[in-house]
Parts: C-alpha cells; sequence; structure tokens
C-alpha cells in the first residue's frame, strides 16, 4: 500500500494547496512577529505601535494569558478545513508561544495555567468542530437514505406502471374480445341463425347481450384508466382533457382545464407521473366532494410547471402534518404527494370545510 496515496494524506495536500491556507500562515506569522519584538521595547516605540496593541500586551503581562491574538487563525483555520486547521493551528500556536512565555520570570504553575489557557481555544473550537461533523454526518446519513427512498419509490412506481400497462392490455386484448365474441354469438342466437327461439328465451338472450357490451365498455374504460394510451399517442395535455371530459360526462361535474405559458416536453415519466396525480385527484373528486364546478389550471413558467387543482365541494379539514393522512385513509392524497415529492417538487393542500379543496403541485423543469 503506498502511504502517499492515503485519503488522509491527500486531504493534507490539499489543505497545503489552498489558498486560505497560506493567508493563515501569513496572520499566524504577522502575530507571531508582533508577539517577539514586543519583547525588545526599543523596536516596539521606536515603530510607533498603536495604544490598543500596548494595552492587549499589558492585559496578557498582567494576567498571565499570552497569546490571545493566536485565536483569530485558529478560528479562521477552523472555518475553512475543520479539525485538522485547528490541530495544526494549536500546535503551532503552543511552538511559537512556548519561548515567548519562558523569557518572562514567571513560575512552572503560572507558566503552566498560561499554556492550559491556550488550550481553551483549541477545546472549545474541537467541540464546535466535532459537533459541525456530527451534524454533516447525520445530514449526509439523511441525504443518502432519502436518495435510496427515492430509488425505492422509482421502483414501486415503474412497477406500478408496468402493472397497470399488463393488466390493461390483458383486459383489452383478451378479456374485452371474448366479451364481444360472446356479445355476437348472443346476437346471432337473438336474430334465428341457430333455429327459431320462443320471445320469452329470446327476450333473455338479447338481455345477455346488450349485458354483455356494458361489460365491454366497462372494461375497455377500465383499460384507458389504467394505461390510457391517448398519453402515448396524442400527447400531455391531450390526455389531462381526456380526463377532464371523462369527469364531466361520467360524474357530471364541469370541468375546465386552463393552460398558461408555452408547453414544453417534459423529462422521461415527468408527464406520467403528473397525469397520475391529476387522475387522482379527479377520482377523489368524483368520490368525495360533491362538488359541481373544478378548474384544473397548468402554468408553463421558464424554469418550473406549476399545477393547481379546485373545486367547489363540501372539502375537509386539513390534518398538521401530511403524514395523518394515510392514517385517516386518505391514501390518494398521500399517493399524490409521494409523487410530487419523487419529482423534487412540492404538494400543498388547502381546504376547510364546506369551503372547497384546492390543491397545488410545484415543479422545477
Amino acid at each position: 500500500m503506498d502511504i502517499f496515496r492515503s485519503p488522509r494524506l491527500k486531504e493534507i495536500k490539499g489543505i497545503i494547496h489552498n489558498l486560505h491556507f497560506w493567508t493563515i500562515i501569513l496572520i499566524f506569522s504577522a502575530i507571531a512577529v508582533i508577539y517577539y519584538l514586543y519583547s525588545y521595547p526599543a523596536i516596539v516605540f521606536t515603530n510607533g505601535f498603536t495604544l490598543w496593541l500596548w494595552y492587549l500586551m499589558t492585559f496578557e503581562i498582567r494576567y498571565h494569558m499570552h497569546g490571545i491574538l493566536f485565536v483569530i487563525p485558529m478560528l479562521y483555520a477552523t472555518i475553512r478545513f475543520g479539525w485538522y486547521g485547528i490541530l495544526i493551528t494549536w500546535a503551532s500556536c503552543m511552538v511559537v508561544m512556548f519561548p515567548y512565555i519562558t523569557n518572562w520570570q514567571y513560575s512552572l504553575i503560572t507558566r503552566a495555567i498560561n499554556i492550559i489557557y491556550l488550550s481553551v481555544p483549541f477545546l472549545v473550537l474541537g467541540f464546535i468542530t466535532l459537533g459541525l461533523k456530527q451534524i454533516e454526518g447525520r445530514r449526509r446519513v439523511l441525504e443518502e437514505r432519502e436518495a435510496e427512498r427515492q430509488a425505492y419509490m422509482a421502483q414501486i412506481f415503474n412497477a406500478q406502471e408496468n402493472e397497470r400497462q399488463r393488466i390493461a392490455h390483458e383486459l383489452h386484448d383478451d378479456t374485452a374480445q371474448k366479451l364481444l365474441a360472446t356479445a355476437n354469438r348472443a346476437q346471432s342466437l337473438a336474430i334465428g341463425e341457430y333455429g327459431k327461439i320462443e320471445l320469452p328465451v329470446k327476450n333473455h338472450v338479447e338481455w345477455i347481450r346488450d349485458m354483455v357490451l356494458q361489460l365491454s365498455e366497462d372494461i375497455r374504460r377500465i383499460s384507458l384508466v389504467l394505461r390510457p394510451s391517448i398519453l402515448d399517442n396524442i400527447g400531455f395535455l391531450p390526455a389531462l382533457a381526456w380526463l377532464a371530459n371523462q369527469l364531466e360526462t361520467d360524474a357530471g361535474i364541469n370541468t375546465e382545464l386552463i393552460v398558461n405559458g408555452m408547453e414544453r416536453k417534459l423529462a422521461p415519466g415527468t408527464d406520467m407521473m403528473i397525469f397520475r396525480i391529476v387522475q387522482e385527484a379527479l377520482n377523489n373528486i368524483r368520490r368525495h366532494s360533491k362538488a359541481t364546478e373544478v378548474t384544473v389550471t397548468l402554468d408553463f413558467t421558464p424554469n418550473t410547471l406549476k399545477l393547481s387543482i379546485s373545486d367547489n365541494g363540501k372539502g375537509f379539514k386539513v390534518p398538521v402534518k401530511m403524514g395523518a393522512l394515510m392514517v385517516e385513509g386518505k391514501l390518494g392524497l398521500t399517493g399524490m404527494q409521494q409523487r410530487a415529492n419523487f419529482l423534487g417538487g412540492t404538494f400543498n393542500i388547502e381546504s376547510k370545510p364546506s369551503k372547497g379543496t384546492n390543491i397545488f403541485v410545484e415543479l422545477k423543469t
């Protein structure tokens, strides 16, 4: 193993090549020069040191607290380089100040107290640095968990769409075709292709034919809901218009789709996610809201896509925490929120009893 390629040595090498490192060295050297010049009063006074510096030195000598100014580069190094910065700066401070302290006629106890004092900033900044590193570590863990959750959610959503597509194809290509064949056979039986039948029997056969045709239509509609071919064949906005038209046709709710701005191509999978959010919202309105008016608005801005879905229904009390929606059984709203979060967007609900409901989704595009 090449020790010169170890991560720690690379980190130290990176510090040495950093401009801030040499700035700290310059500040540190200037402070060291100031302290040692103070040992020679003639130089100090002939070079005109300011009064505040004289007061500082007097204070340090009186209370045996030499090296206060070294806190400046020590703090600077901590901010820029963390634990390595404070350790190197503190060690350098001890090396520089030890001969200076021994120049004064202090007892060993006084010198020890001064050394301990110089260690206080190191300890304080060290604890702060360790605390910041722990916070940074927790942040990274949370980011990794969030990335894992996003990947897991992507797999779930992809599996859901694949399963929806498979079921939709089976319903449309297999079950619906068999039902149509059954309806055709019943029609042939009703018109007497297999021999004359009594009127009561004919009526029953025609009823069976009509029910089979209705079932076939229901299955076609379910397959479209599961995986709307219109989204793949025609496009995003026509698919949303189809959803609005379906709500108006099936539930008698006046539904309007408003598009502001210039439509543009979205990232792969984003159109399907937004489609599912609108679909779930309109299904909730159909089942629960008792609304008579619904407005779906899309705003295309240069950097964002804003979606709002508003109704004049009975509304509900929105919980303080969105997680409570799942506990209350509002899985549709939870699914919309998860899809919006998966896309890196925001999801908000505004609703009050008897005041309708407004759903807002904003995505960066």
